[in-house]
């Protein structure tokens, strides 16, 4: 198994252990990331995450006021969460890929 794989294998072992829980505060606790997000969010409709996981922060950024959100993950079991999750917000567009 070369390390690409490994590396799947990894975070789809992560993503399958976890419960389908959508946050309704858009600060995550974390001074630093939440200024970031803030930053990010301020004045701008969409973003693409890259290495999205189960897209915890873009649900944050809609949340903060982002309309459109993608999020891309190598990790199968990360998209699938995030698409549960994204059914349960209240707000924003959200595609996530594979």
């Amino acid at each position: 198994m070369n390390d690409y794989s490994r590396c799947i294998d990894q975070w789809n072992s992560i993503f399958s252990g976890e419960s389908c829980v959508v946050s309704s505060t858009q600060k995550l606790g974390i001074p630093v990331l939440d200024e970031a997000l803030d930053w990010l969010c301020d004045g701008t409709e969409s973003v693409l995450d890259f290495g999205c996981g189960n897209g915890s922060l873009l649900f944050s950024c809609a949340l903060r006021g982002m309309k459109r959100m993608i999020g891309i993950d190598l990790s199968r079991s990360g998209i699938q969460n995030a698409l549960l999750r994204a059914e349960k917000m209240q707000a924003g567009l959200f595609l996530f890929l594979e």
